[in-house]
């Protein structure tokens, strides 16, 4: 953790990269209290149908990592991040209105391919931009940060959805992301974000 926050005091990617691996954790802790709930009761689908979404996610995922070795490697993988997380924002927003089956589908496949698309773009961005001396226990801290982030995640989310309702739940999720979304913008202005080359 020292070394984790020398790091991010001397390098802005690094602290975006770092900040931005809390997305794919807090969208797994969604998928494990309101989107399973949306499933089998709303949509009254129940374990099979969970099992079923879990499927089309892996499948979007597949797809994804497919695609993303078309992409070329002079990507701008930062605002690439920064694009995802908005999409997954707008999803969750507009989601409140449209708990259909169609939509849901939509939705997974559409999470798979973005799910492991911001997983490759961060394991890239540190892999380029962290010392080879210190990757082994960034890395390793990364894997910290992210189960801290799902058990914080679940707790928070579940609470909401408990309070209120799985909408205001969605409704929450969203403008969340959006946030990031936009911070993690404002947080890029003025750094070296494309590769060269």
């Amino acid at each position: 953790l020292v070394e984790l926050f020398r790091l991010v005091a001397s390098a802005r990617l690094v602290a975006f990269a770092l900040a931005s691996i809390t997305v794919p954790a807090f969208i797994s802790a969604v998928s494990y209290t309101v989107l399973i709930f949306l499933v089998q009761q709303v949509l009254r689908l129940g374990t099979a149908g969970v099992g079923i979404f879990a499927g089309i996610l892996a499948v979007g995922m597949i797809g994804g990592a497919g695609l993303m070795g078309l992409v070329p490697q002079n990507i701008d993988r930062a605002r690439t991040v920064i694009a995802i997380i908005l999409l997954y924002g707008t999803l969750f927003l507009i989601g409140r209105w449209l708990i259909t089956l169609w939509f849901m589908v939509l939705v997974a496949l559409v999470a798979g391919v973005a799910f492991s698309w911001l997983n490759i773009i961060q394991s890239t961005l540190l892999q380029e931009e962290v010392p080879a001396e210190i990757r082994g226990r960034i890395f390793s801290t990364r894997e910290f940060i992210t189960n801290a982030v799902f058990l914080i995640s679940t707790l928070f989310i579940g609470t909401v959805g408990d309070l209120t309702s799985c909408k205001t739940a969605l409704t929450v999720i969203g403008a969340i992301l959006i946030l990031l979304g936009i911070a993690g913008s404002l947080w890029l202005r003025g750094i070296r974000t494309r590769p060269e080359g």
